[in-house]
């Protein structure tokens, strides 16, 4: 039985992930929660077409749970269909594939309570690895926080400094900061696509708004589920050839003299970046290599984003 006017709107936006989301709504029902605390769970059903709903009615019993179809595919879609139904003067965000730490809503709501003026808080995201990740992969995960949605920025409970933001799986925004403001559409995860950019656009929209910047949550901690099928090359290319759509589709096409389509610089860096990058690899995928192959990557993804814009698809070289 979700309360008329809840105090905190917890919000799941999911796509057939049956599983995790059973995991994860375990740990809602497991929480700590403040004294007298009203509270909503509200589940956004993305066009599942596993057994969300079974789980979803299974976890009625113990949550304050809504569940709203959308049925249009995307993230940023079904984020906004969130915010059309929250109640809650407190919008806290996480994912359909994490542990929430048992404290964890107690410790958004204190900060809430302690920082009234400011509009935006974020928390603690730890990986967690269905299995060991190759040494590659441990020895560079300041490289790869994005990758894996990985933020960290210490235990502290304080204002964000420049440069720092907080990731979805982690995320809390004041109802009345985010006003009529929505999320991107062209931007964020439709299926199994990797474009991304619509959580730090959104919030940068907010911070303009309200002149604060939010507050950082060490002690409100997530882990985030991290397959074993991203924790291969092929995976972490994929990612990061989609941040280089994502600047596209954010920000347009870059300026630049035209080469075949593409601003020539492009063309010039992307060829640089992979030559260092095969250079360095007989030595192991050492934190240069991998700084190489990613701006590599990137500017792949770039190049590709501009042709499809201008039709130059077929334009697939390795």
């Amino acid at each position: 039985m979700t309360p008329a006017r809840p105090d905190v709107s917890v919000v799941i936006c999911s796509w057939n992930r049956d599983r995790l989301l059973d995991r994860t709504l375990e740990g809602l029902a497991d929480l700590r929660l403040p004294a007298a605390l009203a509270w909503e769970v509200l589940v956004v059903d993305n066009g599942s077409e596993d057994g969300t709903a079974d789980v979803l009615a299974k976890h009625a019993v113990r949550l304050p749970l809504r569940v709203i179809e959308e049925s249009e595919r995307g993230l940023s879609r079904a984020r906004n269909r969130a915010l059309d139904e929250v109640r809650g003067p407190l919008v806290l965000w996480t994912d359909d594939d994490v542990r929430v730490d048992p404290g964890w809503l107690s410790e958004i709501v204190a900060a809430a309570r302690r920082f009234p003026d400011e509009p935006i808080f974020g928390g603690t995201v730890d990986p967690w690895f269905e299995e060991e990740p190759p040494r590659w992969i441990r020895r560079n995960l300041d490289q790869l926080e994005g990758t894996f949605a990985i933020r960290r920025f210490g235990p502290e409970v304080r204002r964000f400094r420049d440069g720092e933001a907080p990731f979805g799986a982690n995320m809390a925004v004041r109802k009345d900061a985010i006003g009529s403001e929505r999320f991107r559409t062209d931007l964020g995860r439709i299926g199994t696509s990797l474009l991304s950019g619509e959580e730090s656009e959104f919030l940068a929209r907010i911070r303009d708004r309200t002149g604060r910047p939010g507050v950082w949550v060490g002690t409100a901690r997530v882990e985030h589920w991290v397959p074993r099928e991203r924790l291969q090359p092929a995976y972490v290319r994929r990612y990061f050839e989609g941040l280089g759509r994502t600047h596209v589709a954010a920000h347009g096409i870059p300026r630049g003299t035209n080469l075949f389509g593409v601003p020539a610089w492009i063309r010039r860096r992307e060829i640089v970046e992979r030559i260092v990058a095969t250079f360095l690899r007989p030595w192991g995928r050492s934190r240069a290599w991998l700084v190489a192959r990613r701006r590599a990557w990137e500017l792949t993804g770039m190049r590709r984003a501009i042709l499809d814009l201008a039709g130059g698809a077929a334009d697939r070289p390795a």
